[in-house]
């Protein structure tokens, strides 16, 4: 099985494309520049992805007019181009099965990266459980190990505990009264005389 390689970055870091013909080299952290530099390969990809996700929210119809934007790019200099997500949470997978976290950007004080990566991890998940649409509850993502699991195997595994929920309950049905006469027979007879017509 193919290793998942996987860069977490926080809302509005800064990320640079590096020219490599390295298959292997996917990113690095400048600390120079502050940045994050990409694989330029990864860079275009993230950057066409995130300006499509801006297009898509440009074509919906907004009453009050409000777009949200999810890319922010200017023009450096020294650097070159600067691609700063924002407005997004989440993860964006690319090519080859390289993944992008992208974490909610909230000052945790002085904590080393990884235990701010487990944090931001964990306060995602439980911002996601107090979305209306997202299929597990705030109880559901409380006692997830993200140090253990990417968050990607950590929103599979949501989704299979709602799916084993709901085999083991069973789907909710409910059975719709509607009287008829009709030539064959399902569901409840209603017995009634017709001599008392």
């Amino acid at each position: 099985m193919k290793e998942t390689r996987i860069l977490k970055i926080k809302e509005h870091d800064r990320i640079t494309n590096v020219p490599s013909d390295d298959p292997k080299f996917a990113y690095s952290y400048n600390e120079k520049r502050d940045s994050y530099e990409l694989a330029d390969r990864y860079y275009q990809e993230l950057k066409n992805h995130l300006l499509r996700q801006d297009e898509n929210e440009k074509n919906r119809d907004e009453p009050n007019g409000n777009i949200v934007k999810f890319v922010k790019l200017r023009n450096h200099a020294r650097f070159g181009e600067i691609l700063q997500i924002q407005n997004y949470v989440g993860i964006i997978e690319l090519s080859d099965g390289f993944q992008i976290q992208i974490l909610p950007k909230i000052d945790l004080g002085k904590v080393s990266e990884r235990e701010e990566n487990d944090s931001l991890e964990h306060i995602l998940l439980r911002m996601l459980g107090y979305l209306k649409d997202f299929p597990a509850t705030l109880s559901d993502t409380a006692d997830l190990d993200t140090q253990r699991t990417s968050l990607y195997e950590v929103f599979i595994q949501l989704y299979l505990n709602k799916v084993a929920s709901l085999l083991q309950h069973g789907l909710r049905y409910k059975y719709v009264s509607k009287e008829e006469s009709i030539p064959s027979f399902k569901g409840k007879y209603n017995h009634w005389c017709a001599d008392t017509l």
